[in-house]
């Protein structure tokens, strides 16, 4: 069965667009003493289609839900063969499956051994290892992916480190992993009532080589009272925001509000940046409240809120270096997705609707996670990409 994305509401923005804050090719002035920024060209956009080809593993949601982890990362991985790594929040071990969906093994099972784990945070494939991170116990574990047995282990210690006042908590948050060391989030204090995320470079012993070589803004927050009378806070949906990653030797930085995303290497020395030029949708507070509960709405009584929406939203990179950005457009059931290589230029665009995250790109194929809205079941889906 084939699925295809395609641009379909382009007469529909055409019509809007006066109600956006248009596109501009030249540079914004707050980026004019940017070095090597590549603004990417997007007047000539390749409509990239998609062909669905297999559904792998199903991660069924329990009457209860899993035990809180202390850390974030990704629970999806895939190898140069094409295996898919399903990390099981729930029963603490990681699937395994057949690029035809067949399960192949379970690595590891609850516990606090060597193999165990307390909580999956995060799990990457590098060098031919599947890179385990445990937020409860504070423990990175690599296993060979041939035979799926435990390499090495070791815990992440930050008191040890030499840490300066910036450090909020001593605790790790996520780790990501480079080719050959790792970035180790903590969190850092508050800067402008917004939380702060640094980064820094250890070894693949977990020993610190370096100070923070990147940081990452999380969205503001709105606090209230709650529906029940319950003082609590949320994420405002229209923050921007700035969103880390790692691939092979290199650190991207991408900012949501202006669709601007850094280069650097596994120092945090800067390299070259990308300004995706595109149109941004205005704020309207009906469109807000329909993205959170309502039980939450009382929250949000008096809030204010800016102009227009961020430009991006989010952003991965593939196993060839290619650049993947999902813009924000006046629809939001949907993302605008661009596709730069590592010279910034745009190899094509599509539209992917939000309630089908996509997870990655390798080996020339899409993987993305549906989940079931009534039952709460999720599924990898595999696509084959058609460039032409």
């Amino acid at each position: 069965m084939k699925y295809s994305i395609l641009v379909f509401l382009l007469i529909f923005y055409s019509a809007c667009e006066s109600r956006s804050k248009p596109k501009t090719n030249s540079v914004p002035a707050q980026f004019s003493g940017l070095e090597n920024l590549i603004v990417v060209d997007t007047s000539d956009a390749k409509i990239i289609n998609f062909e669905r080809e297999q559904e792998i593993g199903k991660l069924y949601r329990p009457g209860t839900p899993a035990a809180p982890s202390l850390g974030f990362g990704p629970k999806y991985a895939v190898d140069e063969g094409g295996r898919v790594y399903i990390a099981n929040p729930y029963e603490k071990f990681i699937q395994v499956y057949e690029p035809d969906g067949s399960l192949i093994t379970n690595i590891g099972r609850y516990g606090r051994g060597p193999g165990d784990f307390e909580s999956i945070a995060g799990i990457y494939i590098r060098n031919e290892e599947l890179i385990v991170f445990d937020g409860n116990m504070q423990r990175l574990q690599f296993f060979n992916i041939d035979t799926f047995g435990l390499v090495h282990s070791f815990l992440l210690d930050p008191n040890k480190w030499k840490l300066g006042n910036e450090i909020k908590y001593k605790h790790s948050v996520s780790v990501k992993p480079l080719d050959h060391s790792l970035l180790v989030c903590l969190m850092l204090n508050e800067k402008d009532n917004r939380s702060i995320r640094g980064y820094f470079q250890t070894n693949r012993q977990g020993e610190q080589v370096s100070g923070i070589v990147a940081e990452e803004y999380l969205p503001l927050r709105q606090s209230g009272i709650n529906k029940f009378g319950h003082a609590m806070s949320l994420p405002i949906p229209t923050s921007t925001e700035s969103v880390v990653l790692t691939s092979d030797s290199l650190i991207f930085k991408l900012s949501t509000r202006d669709a601007l995303l850094e280069v650097f290497d596994s120092n945090g020395d800067y390299l070259k940046a990308f300004y995706l030029p595109v149109n941004t949708d205005p704020v309207e507070k009906e469109e807000v409240l329909s993205q959170i509960h309502p039980n939450f709405h009382s929250l949000f009584e008096g809030a204010e809120y800016p102009e227009f929406w961020p430009a991006a939203e989010t952003f991965f990179v593939d196993d060839r270096q290619d650049q993947w950005v999902a813009t924000i457009v006046e629809n939001h059931n949907v993302n605008d997705w661009y596709i730069m290589n590592s010279s910034g230029k745009l190899k094509g665009t599509f539209q992917w609707p939000t309630d089908e995250e996509i997870l990655f790109v390798s080996n020339g194929k899409m993987y993305t996670e549906f989940e079931d809205s009534v039952s709460g079941d999720k599924t990898v889906i595999r696509y084959g990409i058609k460039w032409e």
